[in-house]
């Protein structure tokens, strides 16, 4: 025969969880949600910040490349040695000298003009993304063209010759900032190089 106190610990054994363990359970399970919750939102931000310094680096490098095309196209166009930048660049011409991007204070970016890359001045060297061809670009007059869109991106090219050296060398610095980060690069030009 089976006495009280019996029942009593096989009644205890096959009750359940308390409501106190229930609570920790919960709470342990919590935590550990919001701990893989922060690790995938720490891992969202860094990936789209990625995205953003990749496509911030390739528009910087682009920037830089336009102007060394651009010295080299004047070169071949003229077919001109032995002189400084400002014979071959000077205020008569749009190459680099157009609405005062050579040596200018001011922020410049390239745009397409006719088929051809040029150098102008901008307020806020914006960059935009046409979706229909899947490229970006900047305008002169930094409005939105039709069927484009305004990127975070805005990009900022400034050329300078090097102290005492106007025959052959300049300094060439392009900045392209995003909100939360920026890419900076600069290269040394040579007239004949």
């Amino acid at each position: 025969m089976v006495t009280n106190s019996k029942k009593k610990n096989r009644y205890n054994l096959n009750r359940g969880f308390t409501l106190i363990e229930m609570l920790i359970a919960v709470l342990i399970f919590t935590l550990s949600l919001s701990s893989l919750m922060s690790v995938s939102s720490s891992s969202l931000k860094g990936m789209n910040y990625s995205k953003q310094y990749l496509i911030g680096s390739y528009l910087t490098l682009e920037a830089v490349e336009i102007v060394h095309n651009l010295r080299d196209q004047a070169l071949l166009n003229r077919s001109i040695t032995n002189v400084g930048w400002r014979s071959v660049f000077g205020d008569n011409n749009d190459i680099f000298d157009n609405d005062g991007c050579f040596d200018g204070n001011g922020k410049c970016n390239f745009y397409i003009d006719g088929g051809e890359p040029k150098l102008g001045k901008c307020s806020t060297c914006d960059i935009y993304f046409d979706k229909s061809i899947g490229y970006y670009f900047q305008t002169r007059d930094d409005s939105i063209p039709i069927g484009a869109e305004k990127t975070p991106f805005s990009r900022n090219i400034q050329i300078k010759t090097i102290d005492g050296n106007d025959e052959g060398e300049i300094y060439v610095l392009v900045e392209t900032m995003w909100p939360g980060g920026g890419v900076s690069y600069g290269k040394n030009l040579y007239l004949y190089q």
